[in-house]
């Protein structure tokens, strides 16, 4: 079959790499947030795997696929496109647990508001941390990091040739523990000086009982981890450099590693 100088061949690749295009994008920070239009997600999607057309496939599909055979493999590329986005968002998330902690120590815990990039109920300074980060990526143009994946895993990996291995689950995992160990680095500053501030309060309740601590600590530790986050920005700077290089070896290393 041939309609518009497109044979079927050429139309069942293109379906496959826009599989593995858009299922990236979509899953990755910054570009699968809903803010973001959905005719802005899929014409990036559809213009990224048009311009890896060319390159991308080419000899791999040279002859018709049956329709079930097609959409198996299109769950593979899927698949494939989607554990690199998570690999991703961890990084993002481990910003966003470690503001949810700072925010619940300082008294913010029950200040909740929806927030538009996941449309739940989340802490304001995890809003607060999304939007820096959001920034960070721009900035530091990390966002090119997922162009370069796409670009390496057609490489690496080509059209069909995807299947699940020992090393994808053991770089998950320990991309799981680099998370938990970053979320602490961010809370850390905030809640180790609140936890002395807390304590501070307890004994001032201890031995002054007429004051309502309630109410004067509820103050206090808004301003105190309030100063301390103005105080920790500079560090917050390494922080996030720390964080988005890692984003983008542990992609790499996860493309690199079929």
């Amino acid at each position: 079959m041939d309609v518009a100088n497109i044979s079927t061949v050429d139309f069942e690749r293109f379906v496959l790499i826009l599989m593995r295009v858009s299922s990236l994008l979509l899953s990755a920070p910054l570009f699968s947030a809903p803010s973001v239009p959905t005719a802005v997600k899929i014409g990036l999607s559809v213009s990224v795997s048009l311009a890896f057309f060319p390159i991308a496939g080419s000899g791999v599909l040279i002859s018709e696929v049956p329709f079930y055979d097609l959409a198996m493999l299109a769950l593979s590329e899927v698949f494939l496109g989607l554990s690199m986005g998570m690999l991703a968002r961890f990084f993002v998330v481990a910003a966003d647990m470690g503001a949810e902690v700072m925010g619940f120590q300082m008294g913010f815990g029950v200040v909740t508001a929806i927030d538009p990039n996941t449309q739940a109920h989340t802490a304001l300074l995890s809003q607060f941390q999304g939007v820096t980060t959001a920034m960070m990526i721009l900035a530091t143009n990390a966002h090119y990091f997922f162009f370069q994946a796409i670009a390496e895993s057609f490489k690496r990996i080509p059209l069909m040739g995807f299947s699940p291995s020992a090393n994808l689950w053991a770089i998950f995992m320990g991309t799981t523990k680099d998370i938990f160990v970053l979320a602490l680095k961010f809370a850390a500053p905030a809640v180790g000086v609140l936890m002395l501030s807390s304590i501070a309060l307890g004994i001032v309740a201890r031995t002054v009982p007429q004051m309502n601590i309630f109410i004067v600590g509820l103050s206090l530790q808004i301003f105190v981890g309030l100063a301390i986050l103005a105080i920790s920005v500079p560090m917050f700077g390494v922080l996030y450099s720390q964080i988005l290089t890692d984003m983008g070896g542990t992609i790499f290393r996860f493309v690199r590693a079929f």
